[in-house]
């Protein structure tokens, strides 16, 4: 998710990523294959020189899309108040070479680089509850929603493009309020294209009313009428 969205803003930001890549790749290898530790090692300081800088990119394209995301959401999960927080894959408060070498014996035991630039997550809280504990299965697909339209409204926000949304079966896991709350808040995207699919006649009632500038396509029997 954050690197799909960097690599359309940041022209730097994916020769960065294989880079780093390709040195994680390298000392995995050394790792499965035992090799001796001056041989594992020897990327440590390119892997915690690079990994930073990969995540200098993504810390700040995440504060650049947090009160874009926050709006949105507040949209679609209007009694929900969500956290979103950024983890860099290691604890900033230590130098990440230094970490790669005291977690070299785990790693030599899990047969992989555990700590990391690779590791890099959202963390999304509901009253410091983890999201996906707190909220439904149609809350948390809002979320997701909401997550996405926030990425293009950064995209166009930077680089002046428009993004393309597909939304397959609107209805799926959502009442028709929460259908509404999404309709409202795609409806609200200025000249972006929106390609939605629906199996109910609920699904064309809800969102055909909030735009005039629409061509609908009903598909029986593999036949598009």
């Amino acid at each position: 998710f954050i690197d799909w969205g960097l690599f359309h803003v940041e022209q730097f930001f994916l020769s960065l990523w294989h880079k780093v890549e390709r040195i994680l790749k390298q000392r995995n290898v050394a790792i499965r294959t035992k090799s001796p530790i001056d041989h594992i090692k020897v990327w440590d300081k390119d892997l915690a020189h690079l990994g930073f800088e990969l995540h200098q990119y993504r810390k700040q394209y995440i504060e650049s899309l947090v009160p874009i995301a926050k709006d949105v959401l507040q949209k679609l999960l209007p009694d929900l108040s969500i956290n979103i927080s950024y983890f860099a894959g290691w604890d900033l408060n230590f130098d990440l070479e230094a970490i790669l070498a005291n977690n070299l014996k785990k790693d030599l035991q899990f047969g992989y680089t555990a700590i990391g630039p690779q590791r890099a997550d959202l963390e999304l809280m509901v009253e410091k509850i983890p999201a996906k504990d707190a909220l439904s299965r149609g809350q948390q697909k809002l979320l997701l929603y909401g997550l996405k339209i926030a990425q293009g409204m950064l995209l166009n926000k930077l680089t002046n493009k428009k993004c393309i949304y597909l939304v397959d079966d609107l209805l799926a896991e959502l009442d028709l309020q929460k259908c509404t709350l999404l309709a409202n808040t795609l409806s609200d995207l200025q000249d972006s294209q929106l390609f939605i699919t629906g199996l109910s006649q609920d699904f064309e009632n809800i969102f055909i009313t909030h735009t005039d500038k629409k061509k609908i396509f009903h598909i029986e029997n593999g036949v598009i009428k």
